[in-house]
């Protein structure tokens, strides 16, 4: 199954899940900004592919 996921920064992301016979802990980050988009452990693996970029630059998170 396919879905579309969005950053706080504007990028887009299409997600899809795979099944896999060992279990994944993962985090998956932004490539653009770096913020954590999702983070799993299960036996299902989350493939995302950048699809669109964010119009502006992202201000970097303070703090």
């Amino acid at each position: 199954m396919k879905e579309t996921v969005r950053c706080q920064c504007g990028a887009v992301y299409e997600r899809e899940e795979h099944l896999t016979v060992v279990r994944w802990r993962d985090p998956f980050n932004c490539v653009v900004c770096g913020r954590e988009i999702e983070d799993w452990s299960r036996s299902r693996r989350a493939i995302f592919r950048l699809i669109r970029r964010p119009v502006s630059l992202p201000v970097p998170p303070q703090g």
